[in-house]
């Protein structure tokens, strides 16, 4: 017994092991992605309803090494307005050529997690402002940012009646509660 705990003593010492490394899982079950935009005639929100990805941590304390990828089916993203969909769908988002969007995660600074934004065949730099809150007894990761669709190479999604402004504000609620 005491080379049992003298051999794990001494692996723990020359392996330590990081109690604080955490990987979560994001799917619809813990994680929201949200976006509003903005048109002459009014404004209009819409969500993410199928997506897959995951978050890790080397160390909860030090989040600067934080990495991680989020994709996101097009043709399951929804404003809750068919015809308005279909045309984001088809027209906007080229669903049959560009079906995902993705953003890979690649660090965290001062408040922002840094990482690249693909939507169609553009990949572009947008970092999220990050908030961690606790709401009775759930950890959640709040982030926010605002892109422009045209500087993506979107297919302007203006109506007749009703343009629609370039600023698109993505909203991600992210419950850790269950990984920690």
């Amino acid at each position: 017994m005491k080379h049992i705990i003298k051999t794990l003593l001494l692996f723990t010492l020359f392996f330590p092991v990081n109690l604080q490394a955490l990987e979560v899982k994001l799917s619809p079950e813990n994680t929201q992605i949200t976006f509003d935009m903005d048109t002459t005639w009014h404004k209009f929100s819409g969500k993410a309803n199928k997506f897959s990805g995951f978050i890790s941590f080397e160390n909860m304390k030090n989040p600067e090494n934080v990495k991680g990828v989020v994709t996101i089916n097009v043709a399951d993203m929804t404003t809750m307005e068919e015809d308005r969909d279909e045309k984001m769908h088809k027209t906007s988002l080229l669903v049959d050529t560009f079906p995902t969007i993705k953003y890979r995660m690649i660090g965290y600074e001062k408040g922002k997690l840094k990482g690249e934004l693909t939507i169609l065949k553009t990949t572009k730099p947008v970092d999220l402002v990050v908030e961690r809150k606790k709401v009775d007894d759930k950890t959640v990761y709040l982030g926010k940012t605002t892109i422009k669709w045209k500087d993506f190479g979107v297919v302007d999604p203006s109506i007749w009646v009703a343009k629609v402004y370039e600023d698109v504000i993505i909203s991600v609620e992210v419950d850790i509660s269950d990984a920690q």
